[in-house]
């Protein structure tokens, strides 16, 4: 009897060990994602002498602050706010534009070093974002099952 009792201790103990083991991996795999390559500032390359796109990536702790707008003659013609951080165990980037009462947040569902991917299947437009670095230029795609607008940014010195 006291063996049994024994046995069962003990795999309780391993067990325990065994889950809790497993989740400081998994927090540790959250927290070992580093999105540094996005930071500085941006602008579009387009072949649109009328309108200058532009995005800037700060870093604030663990959080990552993005600005993208637009200026047509100078005058600010669109703009969005953009936050992508760890949120329980899941990086998320919440997507805000004036006019609207709450950000648009997307879950991310795919990561490397100079890649990652965030969805949102049940909102309109866009469904799926996809930011990448290539060499010195940033990419960016946004897209839905109907359309895909692609943006290609270099740094701005």
């Amino acid at each position: 009897m006291k063996k049994t009792a024994l046995l069962i201790l003990f795999l309780s103990l391993l067990i325990f060990a065994c889950k809790n083991n497993n989740k400081q991996e998994s927090k540790q795999m959250v927290l070992e994602k580093n999105y540094d390559w996005l930071l500085g500032k941006w602008e579009r390359d387009s072949n649109d002498s009328l309108k200058q796109t532009f995005e800037i990536w700060t870093k604030t702790d663990a959080t990552y602050n993005g600005h993208g707008f637009i200026l047509e003659q100078k005058d600010t013609v669109w703009e969005e706010q953009m936050t992508l951080k760890e949120k329980n165990g899941v990086w998320e980037l919440s997507v805000k534009t004036p006019g609207q009462n709450d950000a648009v947040s997307f879950k991310e569902t795919s990561y490397t070093d100079s890649t990652f991917v965030v969805e949102n299947i049940k909102h309109d437009f866009p469904k799926k974002i996809k930011y990448w670095k290539q060499n010195n230029i940033l990419n960016a795609e946004v897209s839905s099952d109907e359309a895909t607008i692609d943006f290609k940014f270099k740094p701005v010195l």
